[in-house]
């Protein structure tokens, strides 16, 4: 009970910080918000892929889920504005540190049922425990769709286990260009890219050294779902894992989509595809 009503004095405090803050939260979100909107057609950047990678900084910057990667790529970002990320999570970081509360948006894992408001983050640790359970089983990892996502830079590089990206050209070439500008070591993994509409990017990703058929050990997949087409998802998840003994994928149903369509990049469609086909 102790505990309760000293969680609940943190949260208001907290929140009452924030709320005196606000206005330069504000302004820190407008700053940031305008220059993605300035270089989004320069950058090649895209701009749904920012959402997660943004949540995952964040996670980090509050202790709560250790990825320097995604930190120092988010601030490479051309779209990314040091002095709007700064106010916009300043305030937040500072009531933080002075109350030691974490908002449930960046809970690691996540807590409770998911809001609509709070998908990037609970999908995140989703697929952080999807792939901590399978560490053991698999020797390939493949990132469909994969945008800036660094999960294959947090995989243990002693485990031998073989990683895959595969993406539109577009965007991956924008990742590859960012990472080595922030310095970021990703030599242990493999890119593909391929527009998933117009190419075969399952032979692409073979030719890159993917084996469709291991001999014991299986391929984990899975996807942000950020850039993915709205349609036609989940024969692309069931090429990966089809035929291969032992795959791991998600075991777990996936947290609850309840978004509604927003075009190419809204995306609850692919989620409910590749649900189904990782329940097939």
């Amino acid at each position: 009970m102790r505990g309760t009503a000293s969680g609940r004095r943190a949260a208001t405090v907290f929140y009452v910080l924030n709320a005196l803050l606000l206005p330069i939260s504000v302004i820190g979100y407008v700053i940031w918000l305008a220059r993605i909107y300035a270089t989004r057609r320069a950058s090649g950047a895209s701009i749904t892929a920012q959402g997660p990678l943004s949540a995952r900084a964040f996670m980090h910057q509050l202790g709560l889920r250790r990825d320097e990667a995604a930190y120092r790529l988010l601030l490479a970002l051309p779209s990314t504005s040091r002095l709007g990320v700064l106010l916009a999570g300043g305030p937040m970081l500072l009531a933080h540190r002075l109350t030691g509360y974490v908002p449930s948006a960046f809970r690691h894992p996540f807590e409770g049922d998911v809001p609509p408001h709070d998908e990037a983050s609970a999908r995140v640790t989703f697929i952080d425990a999807a792939v901590e359970r399978s560490l053991a089983t698999i020797d390939q990892f493949v990132i469909l769709g994969a945008g800036f996502d660094t999960r294959a830079l947090r995989l243990p590089r002693a485990g031998g286990i073989h990683c895959f990206e595969v993406d539109t050209p577009r965007t991956q070439a924008s990742k590859r260009h960012l990472l080595r500008t922030a310095g970021i070591d990703a030599s242990g993994i493999t890119f593909v890219a391929a527009d998933f509409e117009t190419a075969d990017w399952l032979a692409r990703l073979t030719d890159a050294g993917f084996a469709p058929r291991p001999p014991a050990t299986g391929s984990l997949s899975c996807s942000s779902c950020a850039d993915w087409p709205s349609s036609s998802n989940a024969p692309w998840a069931r090429k990966v894992t089809a035929g291969a003994p032992g795959a791991a994928s998600p075991s777990r149903p996936w947290p609850p989509i309840r978004s509604r369509p927003r075009g190419r990049n809204g995306a609850p469609e692919a989620v409910e595809a590749v649900r189904a086909a990782y329940h097939r």
